[in-house]
């Protein structure tokens, strides 16, 4: 199948996003396991780019993908729902999905906003972008499909959830060559701005977060070696400045995060790097050795 993926264009307010401009890494993540089965991707991240929704719809006009995928939280969700509209109004036999939070969330009334949107994914995406391919392409029923709502007569029906993925070592390291890497900024200032996802899932409850909603409270981590192998890969294919754990949670494992800090140490990784946590799940021990790495 041929398959675009699209980071929606920012809201018209600047401030939103303070100069930040970071690489979706739900989008390669997902463009990376697609790859891996077969299927061509691309990636349009309309954010970083500026790029208006007349341009992308004459992306679309060129590309013909026979599935649109857009992420998007609720701030862009209008802007998710003009780019599903450019897709259909271009390649109106393209199937159009949308995930991240805002849809997982709020997946029937999503789909009642945009009626030029097909089905919506609801959760983690990789194993359901993957299985939505296969149905598409074999014209299976989308009944089989777990972990997505869509239409069908009329109706929303909403299928059995997807089971979260165990196995974070399984999924390929996001499909950063198809992003534009020299683009992004923090502060306004461009740099290579690499990040790392080496966990899902927090057990707390913070009500302003809702990542447990959509990455579920079971914590799942990917073993010491493999995050490192990601962090020598980056050093090595963009020589970032710093690499940011963009985990929830860290330091929930302490045990695990020692053995990231003596496997940095016994490769002679010289890179800075930084991560999320929480006061009550370090202490200065950790601190010291993750100072030391």
């Amino acid at each position: 199948m041929n398959v675009t993926l699209v980071n929606p264009p920012s809201p018209g307010i600047e401030s939103y996003n303070i100069g930040i401009r970071v690489p979706p890494l739900g989008l390669a993540y997902l463009a990376s396991i697609l790859e891996r089965e077969g299927h061509e991707v691309r990636i349009i991240d309309a954010s970083v780019l500026k790029l208006s929704i007349s341009q992308i719809k004459s992306l679309f006009k060129r590309s013909r993908p026979d599935i649109i995928g857009v992420t998007s939280t609720t701030p862009t969700i209008y802007e998710a729902y003009s780019v599903i509209k450019a897709g259909k109004d271009v390649c109106p036999d393209s199937f159009t999905i949308l995930g991240g939070p805002h849809a997982s969330s709020l997946p029937v009334e999503t789909l009642k906003e945009c009626p030029a949107l097909d089905a919506v994914c609801i959760g983690e995406g990789e194993e359901t972008i993957v299985d939505l391919a296969e149905a598409l392409g074999s014209r299976r029923g989308l009944s089989t499909v777990k972990g997505i709502a869509y239409r069908s007569r009329g109706k929303v029906r909403i299928n059995q959830p997807r089971p979260l993925i165990r196995d974070l070592d399984s999924i390929p390291f996001p499909a950063r060559h198809l992003l534009p890497m020299s683009k992004y900024s923090v502060l306004g200032k461009k740099t290579v701005v690499c990040h790392i996802m080496s966990s899902r899932g927090c057990p707390f409850q913070c009500i302003f977060c809702s990542s447990s909603r959509f990455f579920g409270r079971q914590y799942r981590a990917r073993t010491a070696e493999n995050v490192v192998d990601e962090m020598e890969y980056l050093v090595s294919e963009y020589n970032p400045e710093s690499i940011e754990f963009s985990d929830d949670e860290f330091t929930l494992n302490r045990k695990r995060v020692e053995e990231i800090c003596d496997e940095i140490k016994r490769r002679g990784i010289d890179v800075q790097w930084a991560c999320s946590s929480r006061v009550d799940t370090i202490n200065k021990r950790l601190l010291q050795k993750m100072r030391r790495a």
